[in-house]
Parts: C-alpha cells; sequence; structure tokens
C-alpha cells in the first residue's frame, strides 16, 4: 500500500519498500561521508594525489552504475547534460578539491565548523537581508575563534 510523505506538501505515493531503501540509502551516504575525514586524514599522500585516485575510482562507479542502469545510452547522456548539468559537475568538482584539501591543512573540527554553515548560506539565498545580517553573525562567530586557535597553534607556519 502506498502512502504519501508526511508533512511534506506532496501528494506523490510512496510505497513503504522505497521509503525504507531510501532511509537506508541516507544512512549509508552520510556514514561513508562522515568517515571521509579520518580516511583522509590516515593516507600519507598529499591532497591532490587523493584527489586524483578518489576521482579515477568515482567516475568509474559511475560509468559502471551508468552502463547497469541504461546499457549502451549511458555514455549518451553525457552529452544532454546541458549548461547547468556541467555547472554542477564543475562546482562539485571545485567543492571537492576544497573540502579534501582543507581536511589536510586544517583540523577536521575546523572543517565540520565549515560545513555547518553551508545550510545557513542556503538558506539565506532564498530569503530576505535580515538573513544575511544574521549569517554574517555566524560566519563571524564561528571563523574568528577559529582563527584565534589555528594562530595558537602554529597551523599557519611554513612546514
Amino acid at each position: 500500500q502506498a502512502y504519501p510523505w508526511p508533512d511534506r506538501g506532496t501528494s506523490m505515493p510512496v510505497a513503504p519498500a522505497q521509503r525504507n531503501l531510501a532511509m537506508l540509502l541516507v544512512v549509508l551516504a552520510a556514514t561513508a561521508w562522515s568517515t571521509a575525514p579520518y580516511f583522509v586524514r590516515v593516507l600519507p599522500y598529499d591532497s591532490w594525489t587523493i584527489l586524483f585516485w578518489r576521482g579515477v575510482f568515482a567516475a568509474i562507479a559511475v560509468i559502471i552504475f551508468m552502463l547497469a542502469t541504461d546499457g549502451r545510452k549511458a555514455l549518451g547522456q553525457f552529452a544532454r547534460l546541458g549548461r547547468p548539468g556541467w555547472l554542477f559537475a564543475l562546482v562539485s568538482g571545485a567543492g571537492m578539491v576544497c573540502y579534501i584539501t582543507s581536511l589536510t591543512l586544517t583540523t577536521v573540527a575546523h572543517v565540520a565548523i565549515i560545513y555547518g554553515i553551508v545550510p545557513f548560506v542556503a538558506a539565506g539565498l532564498m530569503t530576505g537581508n535580515i538573513f544575511w545580517l544574521a549569517l554574517g553573525g555566524i560566519v563571524l562567530g564561528t571563523t574568528l575563534p577559529m582563527a584565534w586557535t589555528s594562530a595558537a597553534a602554529g597551523l599557519f607556519r611554513k612546514r
């Protein structure tokens, strides 16, 4: 039996098996994402080497998935991405470069705080000017203490 998502303002029916699979995939993705800092910090390589091999394995996995789901039509999907799709890929790639590099240059706690600000920025894009004032306070309230502790810990000194 299908039922709508609660409190989402949609009437799209979702079977319980689909909902359970969706929740499982979200939990697995969150677990994989949350373990990334550990593995990046454990690896004895520089950030560009990590990014290269991460990109190679991600590309292989995505292409295998595309071939498994769409067969021969899969590679044609790259041609149909269009400007928004390629822009998304570029921004996602730049975000990954910043994420992995930041994990190799500073503490995981600092990176987590910065990532914690991201939902506020996303919400700010949808609201008015007063939100940007509050966001400025949040950013200053998190970055200034980080800068002071980083300077005290000698994170900005040449190694």
